[in-house]
């Protein structure tokens, strides 16, 4: 079988690890290169919780400033297909566990500790990358562009779909 240039570099590009992503879950060492997770909930809302969770912490820094905010510094690619994902939902999360973690450090931060949450945040959905789907010729044309995307951001690491099956009962009917 022959190796195309594009599946060469994947192979040899070395992509961020997610140690600690959910101990609890995945163990020490996290998901592995090339893991696939599949989560089934009827309760949609208690995937979505979850699966902002995981993005929150894979694009929060480890450290800023000095700062140990405990993220793992990695770019995420979320394709939505079910549309439960909420963009303010995650920045409302995010900011929330910003000032969680940094009540500790208020004697360091300037009095405008509200500046650095807010720079913070910015930073982290830099690697944050959202595919929305609304037809399968879409989640096709998005899963193309997620190829290129990753393979143009080394440190992309996370590819999360919610869900794979929106459009099972159109493509089944027609």
């Amino acid at each position: 079988k022959t190796e195309s240039g594009i599946d060469l570099l994947q192979r040899l590009s070395v992509r961020p690890k997610l140690i600690g992503l959910q101990t609890e879950v995945f163990g020490e060492n996290g998901p592995q290169p090339g893991d696939v997770i599949e989560i089934s909930e009827k309760n949609t809302n208690l995937k979505t919780v979850l699966l902002t969770q995981w993005i929150i912490r894979c694009i929060l820094p480890s450290i800023w400033k000095g700062i140990q905010i405990g993220g793992l510094e990695v770019g995420v690619v979320f394709l939505s297909t079910d549309h439960h994902f909420s963009l303010l939902n995650l920045v409302t999360v995010l900011e929330r566990t910003l000032k969680r973690n940094l009540r500790q450090y208020h004697e360091f931060l300037p009095a405008s500790g509200i500046s650095i949450v807010e720079e913070i945040v910015k930073d982290s959905l830099k690697r944050l990358s959202v595919y929305e789907s609304f037809n399968k010729t879409e989640l096709l044309f998005n899963f193309c562009s997620t190829k290129t995307y990753i393979l143009s951001h080394p440190k992309s690491s996370v590819v999360m779909l919610d869900s794979l099956s929106a459009f099972y009962w159109e493509d089944r009917l027609s």
